[in-house]
């Protein structure tokens, strides 16, 4: 049926949909393939750009409609595609808070088609619904990336820790990382009366359980969050010099139990690949065996088929251990672009969003110590 015809198509990684995906354009030489839009990939860019440095979705919204950057709606319509948006009315579509979220949840500006995300409940309905991750059909590496893989990763994962934004539409570094150490709830920001120097009113993070519940949880401390990221900022750049000099991880790097795994898998793989070149080898042999007239037809076809048999599996085994040690690679190029860019990062002269997304799981901060009046503070890392 249709259906399958179409399921298909995007398991070949052809891009089926009426219009291409805002950053790019159909290819007008390949059938099912997206190119990439100039014009409109740098907006793409962009957008991911002020997103990891930490401004919300709604801000990124805010900016472009007050720069007159044309949605993705508009600008379909300004290169006359034949696109109406839903409920458009007579003035052009601006940009919205859900369109960004989902343009930089969109796993296809990094080369991969993703395609099957929601389906119609019925041939009848135009009604759609989305489907689980799990049942999208994804196709690596169909078509020139807009952002690199590390870029999309620290995205996703601000998005997933995302916090309400200030009114400045920036949401402060440590949103949704911190931790009462007494009843494990996320610590939110209030602000007082008080200025600092620079004028801004001081801020700081109080447990929202002791707010709402004081007989649940009796950390009552608030906690200054300048003095908060200020710590962090300084645990991180100790744990960057520690960790993340090359000149010290080279040593402790080189016994990992995964790097002992990639000599397993590649001591197995030559193994394998010497015995597939005897069988091959023994096959020929065998061949001048039985011109020679040293090997009957029936002792031949026999020992030839037994050898193709184990060249076939060792062969196929190879394969297998191939696409492991590719994972494996991959895994550590993206390990090592994060480590580069946490050793970059770390000389920032305050806390980014970024930089507390990466790095830092959570921060668990203790109340006040009755004899010293100091509060612990705890930093679980992302390592």
């Amino acid at each position: 049926n249709v259906r399958s015809v179409l399921d298909h198509k995007r398991r070949e990684g052809q891009y089926i949909a009426s219009f291409a995906l805002y950053g790019y354009r159909k290819d007008p030489d390949a059938r099912g393939h997206l190119v990439i839009d100039p014009e409109a990939a740098a907006v793409v860019e962009r957008m991911f750009e002020m997103a990891r440095s930490g401004i919300g979705t709604h801000k990124i919204a805010q900016i472009l409609n007050s720069e007159g950057v044309p949605s993705p709606t508009a600008y379909k319509q300004q290169h006359g595609v034949p696109y109406k948006a839903a409920m458009q009315g007579p003035e052009p579509p601006l940009w919205g808070p859900a369109t960004v979220y989902q343009m930089l949840r969109n796993r296809t500006y990094t080369g991969d088609l993703v395609q099957g995300r929601h389906k119609k409940v019925s041939y009848k309905s135009k009604r759609t619904v989305w489907l689980p991750t799990s049942q999208w059909i994804v196709v690596p590496g169909t078509h020139e990336p807009i952002i690199d893989r590390e870029t999309f990763e620290t995205v996703q994962q601000m998005l997933q820790g995302r916090a309400r934004s200030g009114t400045g539409g920036q949401v402060h570094p440590l949103a949704r990382l911190v931790v009462c150490g007494c009843c494990g709830a996320v610590m939110e920001q209030t602000g007082s009366g008080s200025v600092r120097t620079d004028g801004a009113r001081r801020r700081y993070l109080r447990c929202r359980t002791h707010q709402r519940a004081p007989e649940r949880c009796s950390n009552k401390t608030c906690t200054s969050l300048d003095a908060l990221q200020d710590l962090v900022l300084e645990r991180i750049r100790e744990y960057a010099a520690s960790w993340f000099d090359p000149q010290q991880i080279e040593l402790p790097e080189t016994d990992t139990p995964a790097r002992r795994r990639v000599q397993a898998l590649k001591e197995e793989r030559r193994r394998l690949q010497t015995d597939v070149d005897r069988r091959r080898k023994a096959i020929q042999e065998l061949y001048l065996d039985k011109v020679s007239g040293l090997i009957d037809t029936e002792t031949f076809a026999q020992m030839n088929a037994a050898f193709l048999q184990q060249v076939q599996e060792a062969e196929a085994r190879i394969a297998v251990l191939e696409a492991d040690l590719g994972q494996q690679q991959v895994r550590e190029d993206a390990r090592a672009a994060q480590m580069e860019r946490v050793t970059e990062l770390a000389k920032v002269p305050v806390l980014t969003r970024e930089l507390a997304v990466l790095l830092v799981h959570r921060v668990v901060v203790s109340p006040k110590a009755p004899e010293t009046g100091q509060q612990a503070v705890t930093i679980e890392w992302n390592f």
